[in-house]
């Protein structure tokens, strides 16, 4: 079946390379003598990943003693960068002790391919889009986009969207970590009264510099730092309102990740913080404070490799800004799949799930069940005392391991509340 999802891939255009395997089978780490001291650490197979890339992330040192217990906690550390098929370790004896070899097989870094979805309620989305990952070896990442969308709804056209964002960590060799992005998009509109077209235009730009603080491997533990978000929106035509115009608002952002990448499946904790503030007057035409926060715990269960549950929440609130603005909503592929994108929207939100995951003949492919539970209302002093909507789903999630974070997902949910008979939610996760 494998050999028949590489084919299917090569057809729609994703390129290539020719992998060499790394030479040599990994010594068990039970065969290193634990006295024996560390005189050298090299890799084996990284003919893209520099070095530097991986030793920040091991805690191993020239001169220290090959524990078994260190040697894997490096090696897991190694494949957590997600650049990698699989992480092996083995050791070669030299006469004052012994050197300690990572084997690697990197995974495809360029990824071109269409973008297509689709649901049962007319929405759909198509268009191709390129992520270029580890730039230099260094674990750089760019992503550029082009798509053109129909949401269905009143009043709205087929949106053309661009967006490109690049991202460099640590920076210099510092612990420095460099984010930035740009988007436009432009969205063919009809007026709520008069019914006379006009289109509305809409440009974001930011820029962001965090710091990570680890006393482990380098990519684990907080990330914190800020920048600034650019947001510009205007309209021409007969049927257009006044625009909005611009703000500028302070970002500050919040990290914490002690997350373990096991290739089919994930071990650990996430947490995201992110907050936005604009002040009118100061380089924007209106205000605005914005907070997203988000957890995730992934948790393996039971004898089954990759069997897990994940366990998702996530909170926003947004005060002031435009009134027509409506920051967040659930619905479809944003949470709750088993109601219409867009069916909830307003000013703070609350969302959480549960998700049971487990292989189902391959490790790469896994049966999904779960329940997803949340609201939406037009204030945060409102969004708890309001009902909740929920619903259960059940599908299948495939994981392609040969790619950086390509995994795809196809089921079905159905609301708890009797709406509707359930829709299919698919595309990639």
């Amino acid at each position: 079946m494998r050999f028949w999802l590489c084919l299917l891939l090569l057809q729609t255009g994703i390129a290539f390379a020719q992998v060499t395997e790394p030479p040599a089978t990994p010594t068990s780490l039970a065969t290193i003598p634990v006295s024996a001291r560390i005189r050298e650490i090299t890799f084996a197979g990284n003919k893209t990943t520099q070095p530097k890339t991986m030793l920040r992330e091991i805690s191993l040192k020239v001169g220290d003693v090959a524990d078994p217990d260190q040697l894997e906690r490096s090696r897991q550390a190694i494949q957590d960068l997600d650049l990698f098929k699989s992480v092996t370790v083995r050791e070669e004896p030299m006469p004052d002790g012994v050197r300690v070899v990572f084997v690697v097989k990197e995974k495809f870094f360029l990824l071109p391919y269409p973008r297509l979805s689709a649901n049962v309620d007319g929405q759909y989305s198509y268009g191709a889009q390129l992520e270029w990952n580890n730039l230099r070896g260094l674990n750089h990442s760019l992503e550029i986009t082009a798509s053109q969308s129909d949401a269905n709804r009143d009043g709205y056209g087929k949106q053309t969207n661009y967006e490109a964002s690049y991202y460099a960590p640590f920076i210099a060799d510092s612990n420095q970590n460099l984010s930035l992005s740009l988007s436009r998009s432009a969205t063919p509109r009809n007026n709520t009264l008069t019914g006379d077209p006009y289109k509305e235009n809409q440009v974001a730009a930011q820029a962001l510099l965090t710091r990570t603080f680890s006393t482990t491997a380098a990519s684990q533990g907080w990330t914190v730092g800020g920048g600034v978000y650019y947001q510009h929106e205007d309209r021409n035509g007969l049927g257009a309102a006044p625009p909005y115009g611009e703000a500028t608002a302070l970002v500050g952002t919040a990290e914490y990740r002690d997350l373990h990448l096991k290739i089919y499946s994930e071990e650990g904790t996430l947490f995201t913080l992110r907050t936005e503030h604009a002040i009118n007057g100061l380089v924007s035409d209106y205000g605005y404070t914005k907070i997203r926060a988000g957890y995730d715990r992934y948790i393996p269960v039971g004898e089954v490799p990759h069997q897990t549950i994940q366990l998702s929440s996530s909170f926003g609130a947004g005060f002031n800004g435009p009134q027509q603005v409506e920051p967040f909503s659930l619905g479809g592929g944003a949470g709750l799949r088993g109601y219409r994108r867009y069916t909830f929207e307003g000013n703070s939100f609350y969302f959480a799930s549960a998700t049971y995951q487990r292989p189902v003949g391959w490790d790469w492919l896994r049966v999904v069940a779960g329940i997803e539970a949340g609201n939406v209302a037009q204030s945060a002093n409102s969004v708890l005392f309001q009902d909740i909507s929920a619903d259960v789903l059940l599908g299948l999630r495939l994981r392609i391991s040969w790619f950086i974070n390509l995994e795809f997902e196809a089921g079905w949910a159905i609301p708890l509340d009797g709406s509707s008979k359930g829709r299919f939610f698919g595309g990639r996760h």
